[in-house]
């Protein structure tokens, strides 16, 4: 393969919604496997989640693991989704993170959300949304 060229792609989307009104990671319910052709590939994962972010002082904090370890947490308002003084937020967020996992076996990437302020509920693929990861295999 030449440097850079995309090898495989796999895509996977979760339109459940799933909530959480504590402060313990929660699975969003969207994972993808890949599994690498060499230990030198990289892998580009792609992310798109809706959210909401109810009550007043609520924040949220959104993930991206590889076989169960963090990799890579999106940072907006200092690490968080801040909900500040609104009753409810809604919003898309998206993504990417360029990983060297540096294995050939099959590899599960998945994203978990917890509620990192406040004390109301954080919401995931809400409103009949559906998320999506797309992990792209480059050479």
């Amino acid at each position: 393969w030449n440097t850079g060229n995309v090898i495989q792609a796999i895509a996977t989307t979760y339109s459940t919604p799933v909530s959480s009104s504590g402060t313990t990671r929660t699975d969003s319910g969207l994972a993808g496997t890949i599994t690498p052709i060499g230990t030198a590939s990289r892998i580009l994962a792609m992310c798109t989640h809706a959210i909401i972010v109810s009550g007043v002082g609520n924040g949220m904090t959104i993930n991206l693991q590889r076989a169960g370890a963090d990799i890579y947490s999106p940072v907006v308002n200092g690490g968080y989704f801040e909900q500040g003084t609104h009753v409810s937020v809604r919003d898309v967020i998206s993504f990417s993170y360029l990983d060297s996992p540096g294995t050939t076996a099959a590899t599960i990437y998945k994203t978990q959300f917890f509620r990192s302020t406040g004390s109301g509920t954080v919401t995931i693929q809400g409103d009949n949304s559906t998320a999506s990861l797309v992990l792209l295999e480059i050479a």
